[in-house]
């Protein structure tokens, strides 16, 4: 569609959504934790929800003796 608001008459793709990127992103986190011994992720993923799923949901973040 032409649009009147740019120089070359186009609409830009910055308004294409991110959703795509969330599930290959875990499968890939997953894929390579798994030899760590984890069987399963729940998205949202995070620094703490990954920390726990490594070392175990009883270690204490930055308790890595």
């Amino acid at each position: 569609t032409a649009s009147p608001h740019s120089l070359l008459d186009v609409k830009g793709v910055g308004e294409l959504s991110s959703i795509g990127a969330p599930g290959p992103l875990a499968n890939a986190i997953h894929d390579a934790l798994r030899e760590a011994g984890v069987e399963h992720l729940d998205m949202p993923l995070g620094p703490h929800k990954l920390w726990r799923a490594i070392h175990g949901p009883d270690t204490a973040l930055g308790d890595n003796r």
